[in-house]
């Protein structure tokens, strides 16, 4: 691979982390980890929705390469690691930041990925009672 490829792969890493960890930083006391980190995710979408189309052009340069593969995977775990360092010096055990870190990067990647998530489908019973089905 090449610099420019390497740099477009890797391109927006710092802003996202700064933008990321100055949201559980500022999150209110009352909050839970998980809370902390979908707050986080949260306050990314903007940046998200901006670089959605380079995004999409972006996983399909590093589905074709190994190496890109792999420093994505490097990027994710850099944002992973920042994260629960931000839920740390807010005094949360590290265990309990890294599976809110990892939770919430699974609920954004399902939300991500069409279909991953099921569809909620409410009816009401003949008896008045409603139920809820999931579609795939």
């Amino acid at each position: 691979m090449n610099a420019a490829t390497d740099a477009f792969v890797l391109d927006g890493q710092t802003e996202l982390i700064d933008l990321m960890t100055a949201a559980i930083a500022s999150g209110p006391r009352q909050l839970s980890p998980l809370s902390l980190v979908l707050r986080a995710y949260g306050a990314a979408i903007p940046l998200f929705v901006a670089g959605r189309a380079i995004a999409e052009r972006r996983a399909r340069i590093i589905a074709t390469s190994p190496s890109l593969q792999e420093r994505a995977h490097a990027k994710s775990a850099a944002l992973a690691q920042a994260l629960i360092g931000a839920l740390e010096a807010r005094g949360i055990p590290e265990p309990t930041a890294r599976l809110a870190a990892r939770a919430g990067a699974a609920i954004l990647n399902a939300r991500a990925v069409p279909g991953a998530v099921p569809r909620r489908r409410t009816s009401r019973r003949s008896s008045g009672r409603r139920t809820t089905k999931y579609a795939p």
